[in-house]
């Protein structure tokens, strides 16, 4: 599973950041924030990504333990997502700023279908909070292996049957999975135990 880093558009501030003896680089959210364009567009389509989003604020190696911060995300279009964050101190340091350390990270993904143009996202600072370094990474889903038995609903529905021939010519090698019809209002209920990875398949 193979991580793209993506750089923020413009001459943005950066930090490199020493991380279990291997240096990351991260940029500085400031004020006008971060915009990225073109996340993701690196993968085929009809694969699914996962972007990742980690972030770290500064602190003093003495005073609290914790540290407060947070950002937003938006993605396209779509309505602003507010990340907030208490974290502790870590063994983390920049040669860029010595004497002071950082904190643990903080991270959140986001999972998508890939675009051919990519994803625009625009980071922004929360007001009164920490400055904050981000590092935005994406990578394809791996679909190697195979999957579990299919879920049943709990709320009972019924289920159509599916024969598929991986030869068209032979009456042998049938596969046969079970498909719920997606009809009019009704709700598709299931109960899963977590965490996990559930995949939804439509034809």
């Amino acid at each position: 599973m193979h991580a793209v880093v993506h750089k923020p558009r413009g001459e943005e501030d950066k930090i490199k950041l020493s991380i279990a003896g291997k240096e990351r680089t991260y940029y500085e959210l400031n004020d006008d924030g971060l915009l990225y364009k073109g996340v993701g567009k690196q993968f085929e389509l009809g694969d699914s990504i996962r972007i990742g989003f980690h972030s770290r604020t500064i602190k003093a190696p003495t005073g609290k333990k914790r540290r407060n911060y947070g950002f937003t995300i938006q993605i396209d279009d779509d309505t602003p997502e507010k990340l907030k964050y208490k974290k502790l101190g870590s063994k983390v340091t920049s040669a860029d700023r010595p004497g002071w350390n950082y904190t643990e990270s903080g991270v959140w993904y986001v999972y998508l279908p890939v675009k051919k143009q990519g994803y625009k996202i625009k980071v922004e600072p929360l007001k009164g909070n920490p400055v904050v370094y981000l590092r935005l990474t994406s990578n394809d889903l791996i679909k190697e292996g195979k999957f579990s038995e299919g879920l049943r609903t709990v709320n009972r529905q019924d289920r159509w049957r599916i024969e598929t021939r991986q030869d068209p010519d032979s009456g042998t090698d049938i596969t046969t999975t079970y498909w719920y019809p997606l009809l009019g209002n009704e709700q598709q209920q299931y109960e899963i135990s977590g965490p996990t990875l559930v995949r939804m398949f439509t034809r």
